[in-house]
Parts: C-alpha cells; structure tokens; sequence
C-alpha cells in the first residue's frame, strides 16, 4: 500500500499556508527529534508536499525509508481541520494523542477497510482481476496497513510511520516529535504537567520517552472507559533537553525527610527555576514521577507512597523564574514511582476527575472505593471490580491492564446515569464495556433505609477485549453513606453459593471476589441473590457473550422461621491525618471487623482465612458475605444451634504488613443486633450491644435466645418509588391528612 501511504502524505501536508519564523520551528523541531532518536541529522521536503513539510527517516533514505517522521506548519485551524477530514477519508481512527487530536493506523492486516483505503485497495484487485481473471484469495479484500500515529497542535500537524514487517516503531518516533515540539514550544502547556524527580542517593534510570508511553496508555484507557468524554494533555519537562542523557531533576541529596508535598513542590520547583515566566500558570493536575519503587510495591523499601494530594483552587507553588516569582496553581499534586505502571496512573489520575459526589463535604473528586492503605478511610472496598478499587492492579506485569471503573464511579463522574429498579419486573443489563456515554446502569432502592443515598447498583459486566472485567457476569454493590465523614461507602457483593475467590493467572497473579450472579444454566452457577432483611431476591436467568449481556428479575422475598445476627463497624483503626493525600491502595487484606456464625455440627458460615472463600455449610442459611464498613449479616434456620463471633484477623493481617501502624492501632468498637423471622415473615430485633475488639482477637456475640434480650418488631420502609404500585403510599398519606384536617376543623 505504498500508493495509499503517498497519497496519505500528500493530503496531509497539501494546504499549508504558514509563516517563515512557523516553518523554521518545525524544521528546528524535527532535527531535534531526529537527534532524540538518534537519526541522520537532516530534513528532507516530502516529494508530495509543500515546503512546509520536513521529513526525517531512520537512514536518511527520505521517502524511500521504512520509518518516517514529519513536522509541518499549517496556516490555521481551519486547515489542520480540513486535512483531519482527508484522513477520516482514508479511515484512520480518531483518537487522541498525549490528549491532542489525533488520527492512527494500527499496523496489521485489516479485512474490513473503509473510506479511500477500501476504494484504492478494490481499485487494485479489480486491475489484477481484470489481467489474471477473478481471484479465489479469502484475503484479497484485506490491506496490510502500517503503524501510523497524525496529531497536531496550534497550527502544526505531526506524522510517525513504520513501514516495516515488525512494525511498532511509530510510538517511539512520535515521543521524539512530541518532545521536541515541547522544547521548541510549538505546543500550548497541556493541563497536565509531568516531571521526573530523583534524589541523589536514589538516581532514576528511566527516559522519559518510557513515561509518554505510559501517559499515552492512560488516555488510551479513559477513553474506552469514559467513553470518550476524558483526555489530558501532557507536558512533559526534560532537565537536560531533548538533547541530554539525564532527563530526571535532582531534588536533594536524599527522599528521606520529604513529604509527599513536599518532595512535589521540590520537583516543580526544581523544574522552573530560572526559566522564563511572564506569566503565572495553572494545570489540572501536576505528576512528579519519583525514582525508585513505592511503598505500595516495596514496603521495605519504598520511601513515597504512589498518591494524590487535593488542594483548593488558591493552592499554588512559588517559583523563582529568571525574571520574576511566578506561581504555578494545581488543584491535584500526583506522585507516582518510576516503576508503576500505567494502572497506577490511571488510578491517581482518575482522583482528579470531577465527581458530583463530594468527599469528606468538601472534594468533588473521584473517590476510592477500597480502604486506604493508611488505614484510617473507611469506603468499602469493590475488590477487583473498578479502576478505584484494587483493579487498578489487574495485567500481567502488575497494573498494564487495569479494569474500567465500577458503574458508581462512572455515575459520579457523568459517563452513565442510573434506572431505578420496580418490583417483580424482568430486566436485561449490557455490559458497562459496551455501554456509550450517557446510557444507563440499574439501581434499586435499599428498602431498610430511607435514605436516598442508600441503594445498590446492579451492573453486567463483560472479561473480554483489554480493560475488561475479571470475568464475565452480573455484579451487585451495596451503596450508603457515612453520614459522619460525609462520604459514600460501596461494597461488592459476593456470590451467595459456590466459589467466592477464583483466581485467573493469564490475567492477573492473585485471586479476585467472583460475580455477585453468573453461570445462567450452568450445574455450578450462582443465580440467585437472597436479602432477608431487605425481603428481596434477584435471579439471573439467562445470559449470552461477545458482548456479555444478562436478563434478570427483582422480586419480593419472605423469609420464614429464622434466627441471626447482625454486625455494625465502629471507628477506623487509626485516626485520619490532618492533610489529604489518596494513596493508592495494596494488595491484601485491609483492617476489617468479619461476623461468623458456627452450629453444633461443624458447619460455618464466614470468611475461611486460609482459602478466602465466603463459607457457608450451615443448611439453609442465608448470609450478606463479607462486607467493609457497613453492617454484615447472617440468618439460619429457626432451632439451630448456633454460636456468632466476630473476627479482627484480617487487621491482624494488614499490621503484620504494616507494622508502622501498629502503636497507634486502637481496638477496633462494633455494635450487634439479633435478629428473628417468624412462621408469618414478621421480622424482630434487639439491641445485642456494642463492644470493642483488639487486634488479631475473636469475641462472641450474645444468642438470639439469651433471656436478657427485648426484641421488636422491625418496619422497613420499603422500596420508596419503587414498589410495584409508588402511588398506594402517596393516596394513603394523602387520605391521612385530609383527616387530620377535618378532625381540626372540628375542634
């Protein structure tokens, strides 16, 4: 297809109109890029193109190399637009590039070409058809088409090709471009401002070119998970140039007795220091790249913790320029370790993105959806299930192939919006992999509470293609709000039957919580959903793939002859800090209080802290699993013997991993409730009483039978506005009133 790539190129530099001092920049540009990859250093013009075009090659070779880049200067924007809409033609794929327009061929055979690439590509079958006779080939309708990354600027457009069999040259050409066209300013400052630091006793070793890459992933992965409504737009500053081998400032001798703001503000500091600023400036986010591992991934080692520090908008860095004191205003200071991949970009990043939902009453920012690896947030935790939970890790190396955000976060972000759920009705769930922005994903009302804010979330989620989910089902999350902190608590729901944990070693090297709901039809699959103080259950009834869709139904559920327990979370193990730094969470268990429940016949209904399975061998007992920071629970059979405890193992667990904590650990308080169902569905509880637990310890909770117990009668609200008939309460209230007013007349 090298008439395809000549008629590319022309279209692509054939309406410049520029300035000489435009022109000089681009040539400047595209030496110094040709310099950065180590190429001949001289330009050549395009045989097709203007004199506005300046082509670089791996050889020298010009047009006849096998890997190009190009700088042009175009006129206007209105050009650069009009030459995007002869790449559409030739159906290159919109995109972005370090958050700038973009168009890309992605090398490899393609047997579905559109636009002018179709039509050139039959053009040359039907020549050879009409010589040789009609062709039998199943491929004689592919192209073989070559890496090819476009983008642009201002007023300035930029090329990478790889011509070659091996192809995936292009992204290392269109980082040198990148770069260069920083250097030479060719580029407007993007909203996001990167900066490698090292300290002197730790030196970084990685070009910065390897954290283009990562930047580049990052948008490649939010704009499948917004669904195109996110991109940033890089700049990355270099210490030495483009021209230099070191391309990390120093900060000091040492990262021992920095903060994570303070060794930020050193960087940026660092960065600006003599330069020209006339004028202040602002970014979205700022991310200083630190040398060496985090504690996260080396807790032995590790001095800075990968994370996200929240200011107001009046937050700024004083920097000494070569003519006067500028500020540089950031409302998100990110600190990153040179080894984290790019799911750990995308996490920290993704703190930084508005959320309608305030955290702590204060931040509209993305939150976590895990506890904090510092022990003192309290969020629930989604597990594998979303980018802001521990998915962030999801890939083989750790953290190259994170999973999209959970549908809260996506809600909260703006990309989705909710359906509420009716009583006794069929549903069918599309995958949030293969949703569009502004669709919808299903909530129903928490009918034990009537707060809004408490509800769950009932979303299909699909394990193909990159970025996908653990695994293909229907997953449920418990949604409230801690009305104290002023923040949401979200909690995955694992499966009530078969096996919670699974493991998946192509995809990820640790064990992930299965669907809530999945294997429709299958001997082992896990269907149905039971909520006995909610009286509700969901079934799973049918399910298909490739794209993962699921058919459900919601419908009222009366529990009978039951007896259990229920256990309520008190304070954190360790008090907040003063400043607020997100850190990005571990791996492992997070400080957690468990209920359990044990009969006279060795059945268990709990976590087993040997498999991490949910266990339940109690028959016919019903069980919320294992949740954080919100209340569990646990219901068996009327007549059983049964004895419920509650466990602090997994805390034991985290301060064994993070023994810093553990002089300042309290005992972690709880309170407890039992709970009976009668032969007619009536539910009772009473007040079990409220204790405290240390560390690694195990306490028994009081029996539903203890004579000291007073049970009541216990009333839910119900399914507010989404009962299968919402208006019966409004007309009974209604009815009420007019009463009451009658009745006051009267007096």
């Amino acid at each position: 297809m090298k008439t395809r790539m000549i008629l590319l190129i022309t279209a692509l530099f054939c309406l410049a109109a520029f300035a000489a001092t435009d022109a000089q920049k681009a040539e400047n540009a595209a030496l110094k890029a040709a310099k950065i990859l180590g190429w001949p250093q001289s330009t050549v013009i395009p045989e097709d193109a203007p004199g506005s075009a300046y082509l670089i090659s791996s050889d020298g070779k010009g047009d006849d190399s096998e890997i190009r880049g190009y700088v042009t200067a175009s006129g206007n924007p209105l050009e650069i637009a009009y030459n995007y809409q002869i790449l559409d033609l030739f159906g290159m794929e919109k995109t972005k590039y370090q958050g700038r327009d973009a168009r890309v061929f992605k090398a490899g055979k393609d047997c579905n070409p559109t636009g002018l690439t179709k039509a050139l590509n039959e053009m040359f079958v039907g020549w050879i058809e009409s010589i040789f006779g009609e062709s039998d080939d199943p491929d004689k309708n592919c192209v073989t088409l070559h890496g090819t990354i476009v983008w642009s600027c201002r007023n300035y457009m930029f090329m990478a090709t790889d011509e070659t069999d091996e192809g995936g040259n292009e992204a290392d050409v269109a980082a040198a471009l990148y770069a260069a066209a920083q250097e030479e300013g060719l580029c407007d400052y993007g909203d996001t401002l990167v900066i490698l630091a090292q300290a002197g006793n730790k030196p970084g070793s990685k070009k910065i070119a390897e954290f283009e890459k990562i930047a580049q992933k990052t948008n490649e992965y939010y704009a499948k998970n917004s669904y195109g409504k996110e991109a940033f737009t890089y700049t990355f500053l270099d210490a030495d140039g483009s021209a230099g081998n070191n391309d990390w400032y120093t900060v000091g001798a040492s990262q021992a007795g920095f903060d994570h703001q303070g060794y930020a503000e050193a960087a940026v500091k660092k960065a600006f220091a003599g330069t020209s600023m006339p004028q202040d400036l602002t970014f979205k986010r700022i991310i200083v790249v630190y040398s060496g591992s985090s504690k996260q991934a080396d807790s032995a080692n590790g001095v800075f913790s990968t994370a996200d520090q929240w200011g107001d908008n009046s937050y700024s860095i004083e920097v000494a320029g070569s003519d006067r004191v500028a500020k540089v205003y950031t409302t998100d200071l990110i600190i990153v370790a040179e080894n984290d991949e790019m799911g750990l970009w995308a996490h920290e990043i993704g703190h930084s993105i508005y959320s309608k939902y305030a955290v702590y009453d204060k931040w509209n920012h993305v939150a976590d959806r895990y506890n904090y690896v510092d022990a003192w947030g309290q969020h629930g935790t989604i597990g594998s299930w979303g980018l802001m939970g521990t998915g962030n890790w999801w890939g083989t190396p750790l953290a190259t192939n994170p999973v999209q955000m959970s549908s809260f976060t996506k809600e909260s972000a703006g990309w989705l919006s909710y359906a509420d759920i009716k009583l006794n009705e069929t549903y069918t769930a599309t995958a949030i992999e293969s949703k569009k922005l502004g669709d919808t994903t299903y909530r129903l009302d928490d009918p034990e509470s009537n707060d809004a804010k408490s509800y769950y979330l009932i979303e299909a989620r699909d394990s193909s293609g990159t970025y996908s989910a653990p695994e293909s089902g229907t997953v449920m999350y418990k949604v409230s709000y801690d009305g104290t902190n002023k923040h949401y608590v979200v909690n995955m729901i694992g499966p009530q039957t078969g096996l919670t944990e699974k493991n998946d070693t192509t995809k990820f090297e640790y064990p992930y919580g299965r669907a809530t709901l999945h294997g429709a039809g299958a001997p082992d699959g896990a269907t149905i959903y039971r909520n006995v103080p909610g009286k509700f259950r969901i079934t799973l009834e049918t399910e298909t793939s490739a794209p993962y869709t699921s058919t459900f139904k919601v419908e009222e559920y009366i529990p009978r002859s039951l007896v259990g327990a229920a256990l309520n979370p008190g304070r954190p193990l360790v008090a907040p800090p003063s400043g607020v730094v997100i850190t990005a969470n571990s791996l492992g268990p997070m400080p957690d209080l468990d209920l359990h429940a044990y009969d006279d016949r060795g059945g268990h209904v709990g976590l087993d802290y040997q498999t991490w399975q949910y266990e339940n061998t109690i028959s016919d007992a019903v069980a919320s699993g294992d949740l954080k920071d919100d209340q569990e629970w646990i219901y068996v059979p009327e007549g059983t013997n049964v004895r419920f405890e509650v466990s602090s193992y997994k805390t034991q667990q985290f301060l064994a991993r993070n023994p810093s904590f553990a002089s300042s650990a309290k005992p972690q308080e709880y309170a407890s409730t039992l709970l009976k169902v009668d032969s007619q569905g009536r539910q009772f509880e009473a007040d079990g009483g409220s204790g405290s637990i240390g560390n690694g310890q195990t306490a028994q909770l009081k029996s539903p039978s203890d004579a000291s117990l007073t049970y009541s009668e216990k009333n839910n609200p119900g399914f507010v506005g989404n009962s299968v008939c919402p208006l019966m309460p409004f007309i009974a209230l209604f009815l009420l009133g007019m009463f009451a007013a009658k009745r006051i007349r009267l007096v």
